[in-house]
């Protein structure tokens, strides 16, 4: 014979014995993770829920959403059974089916039509179960997975637009641009030691093309290893559109920021076009501060890297001042 429960909503006041109940039913999920969704469900739409109590104890809960729609349901969107619970020592006592008809109601009650629910394939007791509260089973699905290998360290580099720039991932693409850039001597002048990926020092001024490949090569690795990188400056509607290069030489908290223009466009602005750009995506992606080591004759950097909102600090690694951005 079927015993007849008290059947509400949960209230607040329901909320510890509910947790109690839910972390018999969802054991892998902490009691504060409980409390946090029940936390969650008073304060959102889209949520059902009923209680069954017997001699003023819960017994059984169901848990019900809206979603936006669910295999086998033609309704969108539609209720969908979340969970249901019963204390084992009232199991086959009709207290699931009086929760599902009390589910049945409230959707009738606001327009819908069907209920959604699943299980697992391998748990007959729920199958059984669902069978005998009126679903009918309407498809099996398998689902796949596949592992992607992807190193936590791996860095995606997007290419950037400015008013007058692109900044695009340094690639081979840009041998003959990165060879006049470092046959420059005003370029390399301050550049400090130039080396490849084998650590060898590279002489610059450049005075052949292989030797800019390798450091094009220096920064490919860097990239594929997640410590830095460079973009290649291009100026967008031209004919002779390599400009340089901007990037950082570290990717940490603090992002060491570094920059090198073919002297032919110093003074037009271009660097803080491009090392802008550079900055705002580096905060964006988490950087609590830009940071960069100029040498003291270096007097176009120092006063680039002041139009930039760089400040001087009391640093120095091998002769060249820190400067830093704090976010």
């Amino acid at each position: 014979m079927t015993k007849l429960i008290f059947i509400k909503k949960a209230t607040e006041s329901d909320i510890e014995e509910w947790v109690d109940a839910r972390i018999e039913l969802w054991p892998s999920h902490s009691r504060k993770e409980h409390l946090e969704e029940i936390s969650e469900f008073f304060q959102g739409d889209g949520y059902i829920n009923f209680i069954g109590r017997i001699d003023n104890k819960l017994c059984c809960f169901l848990e019900a959403s809206i979603r936006p729609f669910a295999n086998g349901c033609s309704q969108r969107p539609v209720p969908f059974l979340e969970g249901i619970w019963v204390d084992p020592k009232y199991q086959r006592s009709g207290f699931g089916q009086q929760l599902v008809k009390k589910l049945e109601e409230w959707a009738i009650a606001n327009g819908f039509n069907e209920i959604g629910s699943d299980c697992e394939i391998e748990n007959a007791q729920s199958q059984n179960a669902h069978e005998k509260w009126g679903f009918q089973e309407k498809e099996r699905v398998v689902y796949y997975h596949k592992s992607l290998c992807v190193k936590d360290n791996e860095i995606e580099i997007p290419t950037l637009e400015t008013k007058r720039l692109r900044l695009e991932p340094l690639s081979m693409k840009h041998s003959l641009g990165m060879f006049k850039l470092w046959s420059d001597e005003k370029v390399s002048r301050y550049s400090g030691p130039i080396r490849d990926s084998d650590g060898n020092l590279i002489d610059m001024p450049a005075s052949r093309i292989e030797q800019t490949d390798l450091l094009i090569e220096f920064w490919d690795k860097a990239l594929n290893d997640g410590w830095g990188f460079r973009w290649a400056i291009i100026l967008l509607e031209t004919d002779d559109p390599f400009l340089g290069t901007v990037g950082f030489n570290s990717l940490s908290d603090q992002y060491e920021i570094a920059f090198h223009l073919v002297s032919d466009y110093w003074g037009k602005g271009i660097m803080t076009e491009a090392s802008t750009a550079a900055i705002i995506w580096a905060f964006s992606r988490g950087a609590t501060s830009i940071e960069a080591f100029i040498e003291p004759e270096n007097k176009p950097s120092f006063a680039l890297a002041t139009r930039l909102g760089m400040h001087p600090t009391e640093d120095y690694i091998e002769g060249a001042r820190k400067y830093v951005k704090v976010l």
